[in-house]
């Protein structure tokens, strides 16, 4: 991979090189084209090519395991999230749906194996109301079917919780963003992350009727 990108890498000031694929970052689609190109102009202003074939482009697309989106919304990531859960939890039904095995230790697998599947790299989701309500729910489903029953059979989901072992997924969810946070906070100010909490942004904002310049400060 090395040996087939370094006419890439070497002449571009951001390029990061993973197992199967390059992150080529630059200013202007005229500069990608021409990194990827040789030199060679792209289609159109709205397009990159490779050798005159156009680089199809994509609203979203899954990277290391997590679906990013132009928008900057979480809502297919949080979809892939549930996805992810369901597999793992179908993949181990043996087990979670045997009356054979006691409830605590049905509860212990789901922590250990369903749960991280649900919440991988969902502390740094700009979480919303909407999303920690499709995320509980989800889990409220697996846990009704791990105890026997079903949502018509209405047992509280405190109940299942204390069978089980188990907390509210919200608040995991809030407990891996405050560990990754106070990961964050032990770095240097030196670092890329620490320095975004100095960053003044200036634009127009509306205050009432009034038009004002604002300038906010950004933190982590």
């Amino acid at each position: 991979m090395e040996e087939i990108s370094k006419s890439i890498w070497e002449t571009v000031s951001w390029c990061m090189i993973f197992t199967d694929d390059i992150e080529l970052v630059a200013e202007t689609i005229d500069e990608v084209s021409d990194k990827l190109d040789d030199g060679t102009s792209p289609v159109s202003e709205s397009e990159v090519s490779i050798d005159r074939t156009v680089v199809k482009s994509t609203t979203k697309y899954k990277y290391l395991g997590s679906v990013i989106q132009r928008d900057g919304e979480i809502d297919g990531d949080a979809n892939h999230r549930i996805q992810a859960g369901w597999l793992k939890w179908r993949a181990a039904t043996g087990v979670l749906c045997d009356r054979k095995f006691p409830s605590k230790l049905k509860g212990k697998f789901y922590r250990a194996t369903i749960r991280p599947a649900l919440l991988y790299r969902t502390e740094c989701w700009p979480v919303k109301k909407i999303f920690e309500h499709k995320m509980e729910v989800t889990k409220m489903r697996m846990l009704n079917w791990m105890c026997g029953y079903t949502l018509m059979d209405r047992i509280r989901n405190q109940e299942f919780r204390v069978r089980l072992g188990v907390s509210p997924i919200s608040e995991k969810m809030r407990e891996h963003r405050l560990r990754w946070f106070g990961h964050m906070q032990r770095k240097t100010f030196d670092t890329p992350v620490r320095s975004v909490e100095s960053i003044i942004v200036e634009g127009i904002g509306a205050v009432g009727d009034d038009i004002c310049m604002s300038q906010t400060s950004m933190s982590a």
